[in-house]
């Protein structure tokens, strides 16, 4: 016999359509929508929640507030050692197997997204950006850029933050990648000079 203050001793006293509508569910929708996953997309969304509960949720307030260089290198290097900055590229440019990208890389990179964005918008999406980074990288198949993304996962797998990125906001364009018209007419400003260590962009 149900407690009478139970959901289930509500439920009885229901109509037979209240009782089919009633919900008694007393998981969160969190882990029911999680429950509808396929099972490696719920290992996945399972260990980006827990990443972005030990190491954004914590450093979200101070992050609005002010975000000092280490803090930014300590979140990286932490991603790094966890396989997220590297997990959307295949070896030897990055850690995914190779069966991975016949199971579809969408859901992964939603979940992630959702996840980490869930638990601190700024930080989540300073992890994030690094993916979007990458991927003009690897379509464009040129033997550079795929140079630049082993140099890129070498750090990384170093445990040294490196953060790929997508520069697309030029004074004569704007920020949609896919609006042509501005790009045709557009007077790009950005110029890249090699000094040591790198190349500086002004």
């Amino acid at each position: 016999m149900s407690s009478l203050l139970s959901p289930a001793h509500a439920r009885e006293s229901l109509s037979a359509l209240g009782r089919f509508l009633y919900d008694a569910d007393v998981r969160s929708f969190w882990e029911r929508d999680t429950a509808t996953l396929a099972r490696r997309h719920r290992l996945a969304r399972q260990r980006y929640r827990a990443f972005a509960e030990a190491h954004l949720g914590p450093r979200a307030l101070e992050a609005d507030r002010h975000v000092s260089d280490e803090g930014i290198r300590s979140l990286f290097q932490a991603a790094a050692r966890q396989g997220l900055q590297t997990e959307q590229l295949p070896r030897p440019w990055g850690s995914a197997a190779l069966r991975s990208f016949g199971q579809g890389l969408m859901w992964p990179a939603v979940l992630k997204a959702e996840e980490m964005t869930a638990a601190c918008g700024g930080l989540g999406l300073a992890l994030l950006a690094h993916d979007l980074g990458t991927a003009p990288l690897m379509m464009c198949g040129e033997p550079r850029a795929l140079g630049w993304l082993r140099h890129i996962y070498r750090q990384i797998d170093a445990g040294e933050p490196a953060i790929a990125a997508f520069a697309i906001t030029e004074p004569g364009a704007g920020s949609d990648v896919e609006e042509t018209r501005g790009a045709a007419t557009a007077t790009l400003g950005t110029r890249a000079r090699r000094v040591s260590g790198g190349y500086q962009l002004s």
